[in-house]
């Protein structure tokens, strides 16, 4: 069911838009391509600069070249659009810390350790903790097991159960789909 219509008038000030995508190259390494662009409807002005309306005040993006196994092979950023020029493009080197790290247990600590603060950005930070991580989730781990047909046969608990309520590990869809780490009780 979609949002109720809103009870007034109101004037749009910021868009932030998010996108991310998942590849996978022919050396069977997969690529998780995203950005984040925020555009302000009215003019944005710091000392730095000035920004028109509708105009990207950021926009950052990255890609992470990924293993089966969800370690960080490769990485690459770009801070294109950011409120202060000549000084926020200056961090994207930074990140490269990242390769050989793994996306999953441990990935948000090692990018607060490594890029938090001052060591980083805050919205690339951002794109790397949940929708990249998400998305290269989804894509290696759907490339790699048929979930939609039969229950599946997978030896290692899935990291997602128990993530949400659809997930319980006492509900149905963990019973039908992954009956070997149900916890329902008959």
């Amino acid at each position: 069911m979609p949002l109720s219509l809103p009870l007034r008038d109101r004037q749009l000030l910021h868009t932030r838009n998010i996108e991310v995508k998942g590849y996978i190259r022919p050396d069977n390494i997969y690529e998780i391509e995203g950005y984040v662009k925020d555009i302000r409807s009215n003019k944005y002005k710091n000392k730095w600069t000035e920004v028109p309306p509708g105009t990207p005040m950021h926009h950052m993006q990255a890609r992470l070249a990924v293993d089966k196994n969800y370690v960080v092979k490769e990485i690459e950023v770009s801070s294109d659009f950011h409120p202060y020029p000549g000084i926020c493009n200056k961090i994207v080197s930074n990140f490269d810390v990242l390769v050989g790290c793994k996306i999953g247990g441990g990935w948000k600590k090692a990018i607060k350790e490594k890029l938090g603060g001052i060591k980083g950005c805050t919205h690339i930070s951002e794109l790397l903790l949940v929708p990249i991580a998400t998305t290269a989730y989804l894509t290696i781990y759907l490339d790699n097991n048929d979930v939609a047909i039969e229950d599946s046969d997978e030896e290692i608990k899935p990291g997602f159960i128990d993530s949400c309520f659809a997930l319980d590990s006492k509900g149905i869809v963990v019973e039908k789909q992954w009956s070997k780490f149900s916890n329902k009780k008959n």
